[in-house]
C-alpha cells in the first residue's frame, strides 16, 4: 500500500509541475523592433469563448488561417514629428508613450475613414495602457491623444486578479471644422482561468483574461451641422497570454447582445502559411554561428553582421512578408563578416542555413 500511495503522490506531483500556473509582466510584453505573425479564421463557431477556469486545457487546434498579417511595434521616435510631440510627452512622464503599431487597415472614425493610422501605447512595470492613435484625416496629420488613457493590463497578472479602468478620448481641436468625435469608455478585466492552450501554432502555458468594455459615441459633423451619441453593444475581449511570447497567443473579439455572446472575429499568433500547410519557423542556436542587424528598425540600409568559427558553407535569403524571395547569398567562410542590403519599407525575413541548421532574423524598414 506504501509503494501505491507512493506512486500515486509522485504523479500528483509531477502533474502539478507540468501545469503550473504562469504570472505575466511587463517583460512579456512586445519591444520595440518585434513583430508577431498573425492568422485571422473565418470559422467563429468553433469556439465558446465561456469556457474557462483553473488548470484548464483550451483545444483551438481545429482552427483554420483564412488570412494572415504582420502585426509590428516600432519605437515612438521612428515615427513622425507630429506623433511624437504629443506622445513622446516630457511634461507628462506618466503619459509618455513607449512603442508604437502601424495598424493593418483603416480606422473609421465617426463615420469617416481615416488613412494611414498608428497605435500608440505606455508600457511600464506597473501597466500596459493605451494612449491614443495618429492618423491623416483629410490631408492633416492628427495626433489625437485619449485624455484619460485606457489601461489594458495591470502587472503583473495572475490568476483571480480583476480591475477595471475608465477612459475618455476627444478628437483635438486641429479638427474641429471636420467634425467632433468623443468616446467614454469603461473596461472591466479579470484573469479568469490559467492552464494549456492549443492552437495550430503550438501548445503554451498561459492565463486567460477576459474585458468587458462598455462605451458610448458622442458625434457631430460639422458638414451636416448635427449631432448624435451612438450607444454601443458590450463588447467582450478574450485573451489567452503566455510567457515570452511579446502578444497574445489567441484572442476573441465578441459583442454581448442580449446575454449571447457573438463573435466577431478570432486571431492568433502563427506561423507563415501557403494552401493551408505550415512552413515551419524553427529557430536553433549554435555557440559556433552568430547573426545580428542592425540598424532594426531601419531606414532602407539594413547591416547584416554574421560570424561562424568555423569554415562552413552558409546560405543567406531575405524574403518579404509573402514570402517572396528578396535577395540570396552563398558563401564558405569562416569568421566575422558585414555586408549591406537594401530594403523597401516593410517587414522581411533573413533566413540564414549553415549545414543541417537553419536561423532566423526578423527586419522592419520604415
Amino acid at each position: 500500500m506504501k509503494k501505491i500511495s507512493l506512486l500515486i503522490l509522485l504523479s500528483l506531483l509531477i502533474s502539478t509541475l507540468s501545469y503550473s500556473q504562469i504570472t505575466i509582466t511587463s517583460s512579456d510584453m512586445p519591444d520595440a523592433g518585434s513583430w508577431y505573425r498573425m492568422s485571422n479564421t473565418a470559422n467563429l463557431l468553433s469556439i465558446n469563448p465561456k469556457n474557462t477556469g483553473a488548470n484548464y486545457s483550451w483545444d483551438f487546434s481545429n482552427l483554420k488561417f483564412s488570412s494572415q498579417y504582420i502585426d509590428t511595434f516600432i519605437s515612438v521616435s521612428s515615427t513622425a514629428p507630429t506623433y511624437r510631440f504629443i506622445f513622446d510627452n516630457f511634461l507628462n512622464p506618466d503619459r509618455k508613450a513607449t512603442i508604437a503599431t502601424p495598424e493593418v487597415t483603416n480606422i473609421l472614425l465617426g463615420g469617416l475613414a481615416i488613412g494611414d493610422p498608428i497605435s500608440f501605447f505606455r508600457e511600464s512595470s506597473s501597466v500596459f495602457q493605451y494612449e491614443g492613435f495618429g492618423a491623416t484625416i483629410s490631408g492633416i496629420q492628427a495626433p489625437m491623444q485619449n485624455q484619460v488613457p485606457d489601461v489594458i493590463y495591470k502587472f503583473p497578472l495572475n490568476y483571480g486578479d480583476t480591475f477595471s479602468s475608465l477612459s475618455y478620448f476627444e478628437t483635438p481641436s486641429m479638427l474641429s471644422s471636420i467634425l467632433y468625435y468623443s468616446k467614454k469608455q469603461n473596461r472591466f478585466t479579470e484573469v479568469d482561468g490559467w492552464g494549456t492552450v492549443k492552437t495550430p501554432f503550438g501548445t503554451f502555458d498561459c492565463i486567460r483574461i477576459k474585458s468587458v468594455i462598455n462605451s458610448k459615441d458622442s458625434i457631430y459633423l460639422d458638414s451636416l451641422g448635427t449631432g448624435f451619441n451612438i450607444p454601443l453593444p458590450t463588447a467582450v475581449e478574450y485573451k489567452w497570454l503566455a510567457k515570452g511570447m511579446g502578444t497574445v497567443i489567441l484572442q476573441v473579439d465578441a459583442q454581448e447582445i442580449m446575454s449571447n455572446i457573438i463573435v466577431n472575429s478570432i486571431y492568433y499568433q502563427d506561423s507563415l502559411r501557403k494552401n493551408d500547410t505550415t512552413s515551419s519557423i524553427a529557430v536553433n542556436s549554435d555557440e559556433n554561428f552568430n547573426i545580428e542587424v542592425f540598424p532594426n528598425p531601419c531606414n532602407g540600409k539594413c547591416n547584416l553582421s554574421i560570424n561562424l568559427n568555423k569554415n562552413e558553407n552558409l546560405k543567406t535569403e531575405i524574403f518579404d512578408i509573402n514570402g517572396k524571395l528578396i535577395e540570396s547569398i552563398n558563401e564558405k567562410k569562416s569568421g566575422k563578416y558585414i555586408y549591406s542590403v537594401s530594403l523597401g519599407k516593410g517587414f522581411y525575413l533573413i533566413k540564414c542555413s549553415v549545414g543541417n541548421k537553419t536561423y532566423f532574423k526578423k527586419i522592419i524598414s520604415q
